[in-house]
């Protein structure tokens, strides 16, 4: 979704007194490779949604969340959530958060995101029939193929190599590696993947 409209939306709900609530579940906790993906948007969100990366889903919520009466956070029983304030959870997440800061995976994901992005890009170059629509942000990278056949033999024949990548609606294929992945790591995949599209290209010229 393009900045603009989301900067219009926000724009709406401030208009209209509404809370402006963004879904951060797959884009929070550094993916992108800053904190939040709102960050890189010019976005100042009411409400965050997260999940995922702190291996729990949560809200955090700014300030006009109490310009509403009787809101979730001061009415008991308005809000409840299957996992939500499990100590252990709790717990969990806190440390998760504290190796993620001590590491510096946010600006590490943001590094070798750009890597990644780069090399998919390249992939693009070198198989212009096959690959097309290399796009990102920090880890949270895609790429399109012809039809959605192609697509599925692509990760077939990738998971045959040990590499695992997800399909995306008909044609897309979406990478989402751990935020502390190398770019060791990622270059292994790419070339696998360079590999496949190498011979799907000789088998259509042939």
């Amino acid at each position: 979704m393009r900045p603009e409209f989301l900067q219009a939306m926000q724009a709406l709900c401030h208009t209209y007194e509404a809370l402006f609530v963004l879904d951060e579940v797959q884009t929070g906790v550094g993916t992108t490779g800053t904190a939040w993906a709102y960050q890189q948007l010019g976005l100042e969100p009411d409400v965050v949604a997260f999940g995922k990366k702190v291996q729990l889903g949560g809200i955090m919520a700014g300030r006009r969340v109490d310009e509403v009466a009787d809101n979730v956070f001061h009415v008991s029983s308005r809000i409840n959530s299957t996992w939500g304030g499990g100590l252990t959870d709790m717990v969990r997440s806190r440390r998760i958060l504290e190796i993620i800061e001590a590491e510096g995976l946010f600006d590490h994901a943001a590094k070798t995101g750009g890597y990644l992005l780069n090399e998919l890009q390249g992939l693009a170059d070198r198989h212009a029939t096959l690959v097309s629509n290399a796009r990102g942000r920090g880890l949270m990278c895609a790429i399109d193929l012809p039809d959605t056949s192609v697509r599925d033999d692509v990760i077939t024949r990738l998971r045959g190599m040990q590499v695992l990548v997800l399909p995306c609606g008909e044609r897309t294929i979406r990478f989402r590696p751990a935020l502390n992945v190398t770019t060791d790591e990622l270059k292994i995949g790419v070339r696998a993947f360079d590999e496949v599209l190498g011979r799907l290209g000789a088998a259509s010229n042939a």
